[in-house]
C-alpha cells in the first residue's frame, strides 16, 4: 500500500488498502490518513472501505477527531444501523451539527436511531406531517439533534412532568425581559404550510393558547 502511494498510483493502492483494512486489527487511522492524502474524494474512499460495523465506527471515529463530518454522512448512518449506546455520543454530535440549517443531513441519522429505540422518539416524516419530536413531553428533553432544548436562562428554573406531561417555568423575577426558554429544530419541507399549536397555564388559573 505505501509503495504505491508513493509513486502515485492509486489503480494499485486502492486494492492493497482494502486489503489492510479487512486483515487490520489494531488502530488503523494512519490508513485512514494514508487514503486521504491519495484522495479527497470521500465517496471514492468510502467505496473502498469494507462495510464492516468495526470498521465503520473506527472510520466514523475517525472523521470526528479530524473535524470532518461534512464527510461523515453516510458513514454516520452506516454507524446507526449497528449502534450501540457507546456510540451515541458521537452520533448525536453529528446531528447537533446538521440538525440546525441542514437537516437532510443529519435527519436519516436520527430516524435510523429512532427505529432501532436507541433513542426514546418515533421517526421523523415531515413529507406526511411528522416533524415535532417529543411532543407531549413525554420524556425529558435530551437537548440534542432534534429533540427539544432548554437554554439555562437566569431567574428561571425548569421541571418537567410526568404526570401533565408537559414543561413548568418558574420566575423569580430576576429573569432577562426577553429571552428563549424552549426551543426545537423541526424539519419542514420547502414550500408547504405547517401549523403548530401549543397551549400554557399560569399558576392563578389563566390558560393560554396559541397557533403558529
Amino acid at each position: 500500500m505505501n509503495f504505491y502511494f508513493r509513486r502515485g498510483r492509486p489503480e494499485q493502492f486502492w486494492p492493497w488498502l482494502t486489503g489492510a483494512l479487512t486483515i487490520s486489527r489494531d488502530d488503523v487511522s494512519a490508513i485512514f490518513r494514508l487514503a486521504w492524502m491519495m484522495s479527497q474524494d470521500s465517496g471514492e474512499i468510502l467505496n473502498h472501505i469494507p462495510n464492516q460495523p468495526g470498521l465503520m465506527k473506527k472510520y466514523f471515529s475517525y472523521l470526528l477527531g479530524n473535524q470532518q463530518l461534512d464527510d461523515a454522512g453516510p458513514v454516520a448512518v452506516r454507524v446507526a444501523e449497528s449502534a450501540d449506546e457507546s456510540d451515541l455520543p458521537g452520533l448525536m454530535r453529528y446531528c447537533d451539527r446538521y440538525a440546525d440549517g441542514d437537516p437532510q443531513r443529519s435527519l436519516p441519522v436520527w430516524n435510523t436511531l429512532a427505529r432501532r429505540k436507541l433513542i426514546p422518539y418515533q421517526p421523523l416524516a415531515p413529507t406526511t406531517g411528522q416533524f415535532l419530536t417529543n411532543s407531549d413531553f413525554s420524556v425529558e428533553p435530551a437537548k440534542h439533534g432534534f429533540d427539544w432544548n432548554i437554554p439555562s436562562v437566569d431567574g428561571v428554573v425548569v421541571t418537567r412532568s410526568s404526570e401533565s406531561r408537559g414543561i413548568r417555568f418558574e420566575f423569580s423575577g430576576d429573569e432577562p425581559e426577553s429571552c428563549d426558554l424552549l426551543t426545537q429544530r423541526v424539519p419542514l419541507i420547502p414550500g408547504r404550510t405547517y401549523q403548530f399549536t401549543w397551549r400554557a397555564e399560569a399558576e392563578q388559573g389563566l390558560q393560554m393558547a396559541g397557533m403558529a
